[in-house]
C-alpha cells in the first residue's frame, strides 16, 4: 500500500479524537518519510540537531496548529530525545531561501498529486480551498514579506 493511499485511508475514518490523535501520528509520519530525504538545512558540524530533528517540530507544529515554540515544548514533554527550541527551527528555516522553499513545495507537492492519481483518490472533481491567514506585523513595514493588509490589532501590516 503507497503512502498516500495509507494517508487517505486514515483520513477517511478519522472522527474520533482518539482516532484523530493516530491519524495526525501517522500523517506526521508519513510526511516526514516524504521530506525528510529532500530537506537539507544549511547546519554548522557542531550542530545538535539532523534535519528530521528540524522536521520534526515543524510537522508537529503544522498538525497541531501551533507555534514552533509550543511545538518544541510539547515534543520535549512527552520525552522525545534532541528537540530543538522554536527559534532553533526558525533560524534553521529563515537560512533557506524563498526559491529553495518554493521549489521544494511544488516537488513534493506534486509527488503527492502523482501518487494520489495513482490511487483514484483524484478520479473526480474535488473542491479545493485555500485559506491565507495574516500574521500580523508590529516592525517595520519594509521588511522582506510584509504587506498591507485590513487594520487589526494596531497595525495594517502583515506577514
Amino acid at each position: 500500500m503507497s503512502q498516500i493511499s495509507k494517508l487517505t485511508t486514515l483520513l477517511d475514518f478519522s472522527s474520533q479524537t482518539h482516532r484523530d490523535n493516530l491519524v495526525k501520528s501517522e500523517v506526521a509520519r508519513i510526511t516526514k518519510k516524504i521530506f525528510v530525504p529532500s530537506i537539507s538545512f544549511k547546519m554548522k558540524n557542531s550542530c545538535n540537531y539532523t534535519n528530521s530533528d528540524i522536521l520534526n517540530v515543524l510537522v508537529n507544529a503544522a498538525l497541531g496548529k501551533v507555534c514552533t515554540e509550543n511545538s518544541s515544548k510539547r515534543l520535549k514533554s512527552i520525552s522525545i530525545n534532541c528537540v530543538p527550541s522554536g527559534d532553533t527551527v526558525l533560524n534553521h528555516v529563515s537560512n533557506l531561501t524563498i526559491d529553495e522553499i518554493r521549489d521544494l513545495f511544488l516537488e513534493k507537492n506534486n509527488e503527492i498529486f502523482k501518487n494520489a492519481k495513482i490511487i483514484g483518490v483524484l478520479h473526480d472533481k474535488h473542491d479545493v480551498a485555500i485559506d491565507f491567514t495574516d500574521e500580523m506585523h508590529y516592525g517595520n513595514k519594509n521588511n522582506p514579506m510584509v504587506v498591507g493588509t485590513q487594520p487589526k490589532k494596531g497595525t495594517s501590516f502583515a506577514y
